[in-house]
């Protein structure tokens, strides 16, 4: 099977979009001048941010690929991105913590340690969604294929 080229931007973009959701609130609260984060309107806003970047990242990943894809390759990897994408944000925001330490270390500002948390956020999620939509990409068409074939 050839390397999907085209899905692993789609997941990359849908990674971006999931992402920068969950990053977006706590970027601006802090640029506000919220000291502290542990504030209900802050959580509120975070979560409501997220599911909304999150929603929209499934509906334009699937309307992406339905392009490129049969409509139940692109629904089988759109669901699939949707189920696991909440599994892989928490093994990147666990592993972010390594790349914001350097990019504070780097940069010398504390801004430099969430960009870099950021940025490991993005590349681990897109990594991982990418590589469980590859995985349903692979098992859908064997499924179609094993569908059409006489018994």
């Amino acid at each position: 099977m050839e390397f999907p080229l085209q899905l692993s931007f789609t997941t990359g973009q849908s990674a971006l979009l999931v992402s920068t959701g969950g990053y977006a609130v706590p970027f601006i609260a802090v640029s506000i001048g919220f000291k502290e984060l542990d504030n209900k309107l802050v959580d509120v806003l975070m979560a409501a941010v997220w599911l909304g970047a999150f929603g929209l990242a499934i509906w334009w990943m699937f309307h992406k690929l339905s392009a490129l894809y049969t409509r139940r390759e692109a629904r089988a990897i759109a669901t699939a991105f949707g189920v696991f994408t909440p599994v892989s944000l928490v093994v990147a925001l666990v592993l972010s913590e390594i790349s914001g330490g350097y990019g504070e270390l780097l940069v010398g500002h504390p801004w430099g340690g969430l960009a870099g948390a950021f940025v490991g956020t993005l590349a681990i999620t897109a990594l991982l969604n990418f590589i469980v939509c590859w995985i349903v990409l692979s098992v859908t068409r064997l499924t179609i294929s094993l569908e059409g074939s006489p018994r």
